[in-house]
């Protein structure tokens, strides 16, 4: 039993450090995969490769800049095949910052986790965006890596794995560092897996893992900052249904 409890350590090792990196999204606009600045009218070309997740397909959701998580799509593509090209049309939306999400897609076209990283697009140039606005100063998306003055900001989550029984509850605490008034920064949580997670205001949440989920099924939290999607931070749950004592050997 002692080798099922070291397994699982280094199970959720491996997988904190895997998500915990930077990843890419699954797909670029204009080349480029975190703010692109398109002029009105101007062209928004896609391209993709969802090979790396199995995936047979994409569908490229459309939100508002500070759409919440569930929050209905203005517009949604659906792309077949792992790699592709498209030009989005775009022509018929209004100046403004949006959010493009990926949605991986399997060959029965359901939705596959992974691969969630969002591309922000400015449509019509932040000028434009700037005249929309009645003159704001600003762009709109000015700062979207980091909050001003904050370049060494991070994103600690506590504990930084877990290794839970079917059924079992932990609570998980984040702390964001390098920014002033942490406390008035809104935070984003997300479950990618099963169980249930119920934030407990804006820096702790608490995690159930399902009673169902068979041993060894892995459960990912990701947490951001939101308006800074870059400042984020993620978690591994493992799910054993091995028991303590039996573990340990007594």
């Amino acid at each position: 039993m002692r080798s099922i409890l070291s397994f699982l350590v280094v199970l959720v090792l491996f997988n904190g450090a895997q998500v915990g990196s930077e990843t890419l999204p699954p797909f670029e606009i204009n080349r480029k995969y975190t703010l692109v600045q398109v002029g009105e009218k101007g062209r928004v070309n896609m391209t993709y490769d969802v090979s790396a997740w199995g995936a047979s397909g994409l569908r490229i959701d459309v939100y508002p800049e500070h759409a919440s998580a569930d929050s209905k799509p203005l517009r949604s593509w659906t792309y077949n095949g792992a790699k592709g090209a498209q030009r989005l049309p775009f022509n018929d939306m209004g100046i403004g910052v949006y959010r493009l999400q990926g949605v991986l897609l399997d060959s029965t076209g359901k939705q596959m986790a992974g691969g969630d990283r969002a591309v922000f697009l400015e449509y019509g140039g932040w000028k434009a965006w700037r005249a929309a606005q009645g003159g704001a100063k600003d762009a709109p998306m000015k700062g979207l890596d980091r909050p001003e003055g904050a370049e060494n900001a991070a994103l600690l989550l506590s504990p930084a794995g877990l290794v839970l029984n079917a059924g079992q509850a932990a609570e998980i605490n984040a702390q964001l560092t390098g920014v002033k008034n942490p406390n008035s920064v809104e935070l984003v949580w997300q479950l990618e897996g099963q169980g249930e997670l119920q934030p407990l205001g804006n820096t702790r949440a608490n995690y159930r893992a399902d009673k169902e989920a068979p041993n060894g099924k892995v459960a990912t939290i990701r947490v951001w900052v939101r308006n800074y999607p870059a400042l984020k931070a993620n978690l591994s749950v493992v799910i054993t249904t091995v028991q303590r004592g039996e573990i340990e050997g007594h």
